[in-house]
């Protein structure tokens, strides 16, 4: 960390976080561009515009990636920016998708957490609504899908029809923006109180 290798402009804000492979640097910004960049030299190797902010982070999974954007636009492009699919949600998404197996899991301020298939971006489930806007990522394990919510709870969401199958309560005013982090067979995940909890 003694010097700046390259800097790339990509928009006005990035609130989306890098993701790597084969040396490709894939990020979207808030003026609604997917980026593909060079990791060795900062190289702008492709663009595609989705048409509203983005503060998902990429997910890159058997040479596709997957985006989201603010106005509830999910899609799909390989590697080399080739357009494979899109699908929509009914609310405003902040969250990132997270590939498991077949299916792309999106949260969204709607209320309701989302799956998509991932080659083809049918929709496949929609979760009950869990009782507040969900900007918390989904994170995968055990066949279980974990968010938070604004309404202060903690859900473990079926990976293969979307019913809820356990909740907890951290306080219904505490709201939950953190992702979770799955490991040791327990849910980490932060909270609007400024504790760290594990489950």
């Amino acid at each position: 960390l003694n010097t700046t290798l390259w800097n790339q402009t990509i928009g006005p804000v990035s609130y989306s976080s890098p993701a790597v492979f084969n040396d490709v640097i894939f990020i979207g910004s808030t003026n609604g561009t997917l980026y593909a960049l060079n990791a060795m030299d900062g190289n702008v190797t492709w663009s595609r515009s989705l048409g509203d902010s983005i503060h998902s982070s990429p997910a890159v999974v058997d040479n596709m990636v997957f985006i989201a954007s603010e106005n509830g636009t999910i899609s799909a492009w390989d590697i080399d920016g080739n357009f494979l699919w899109t699908n929509h949600t009914q609310g405003k998404i902040f969250s990132s998708p997270m590939v498991s197996g077949n299916r792309v899991f999106i949260s969204c301020e709607d209320s309701f957490v989302y799956a998509f298939d991932k080659m083809n971006g049918n929709f496949l489930w929609l979760s009950p609504s869990l009782g507040g806007a969900v900007d918390s990522s989904p994170a995968v394990a055990s066949g279980r899908v974990f968010v938070g919510s604004w309404n202060g709870t903690v859900y473990a969401i079926n990976e293969a029809n979307g019913t809820v199958i356990k909740s907890y309560v951290i306080g219904a005013q505490i709201r939950i923006v953190s992702s979770p982090t799955v490991a040791y067979g327990k849910v980490f995940i932060g909270a609007g109180n400024g504790s760290l909890y594990a489950l």
